[in-house]
């Protein structure tokens, strides 16, 4: 059995750098959780298959906004599924079309929320988005997604 955090490589990547920086935020409200834990899906369904369709991995701010993988094509990569965000107060939206559009967003140091009208940002740009840019230099992925 493996040790690996998640099947996707991309977030065991971002774990082990999590792993190093100890309590520090990265990116702003972003705080990975267990993989796969209860996304929020079930307030919105009693559908088993809904709920299955995600597949939670972090925090997506610090009231309790889960990021979670919304699961279209059950075959495909995760790391190439659309990304949701579940509101703490109510509301899903699809914020990033992949993962690596979530790690471009998670650079420009966002806290995101969904409400019922659509997800909002909070542009803050803080110390954050300095260690954000550094974990995507540091493991390569600036260069393999042609930014560096």
């Amino acid at each position: 059995m493996s040790n690996a955090y998640s099947p996707v490589p991309e977030l065991n990547g971002l774990k082990e750098f999590d792993e190093r920086c100890g309590s520090e935020y990265y990116a702003n409200g972003f705080e990975l959780v267990e993989f796969g834990r209860p996304s929020g899906a079930e307030t919105y369904s009693d559908e088993q298959e809904f709920i299955d369709s995600f597949v939670c991995f972090a925090r997506a701010n610090r009231s309790g906004s889960d990021y979670a993988f919304w699961r279209v094509d059950h075959g495909a990569d995760l790391a190439t599924s659309p990304v949701v965000v579940f509101g703490d107060e109510g509301g899903i939206c699809v914020v990033a079309g992949n993962l690596r559009d979530l790690f471009r967003q998670l650079g420009c140091d966002w806290w995101q929320w969904p409400s019922f009208s659509g997800a909002r940002r909070d542009s803050a740009n803080t110390r954050h988005r300095r260690c954000g840019k550094c974990w995507v230099i540091g493991t390569g992925a600036a260069a393999r997604w042609g930014h560096g």
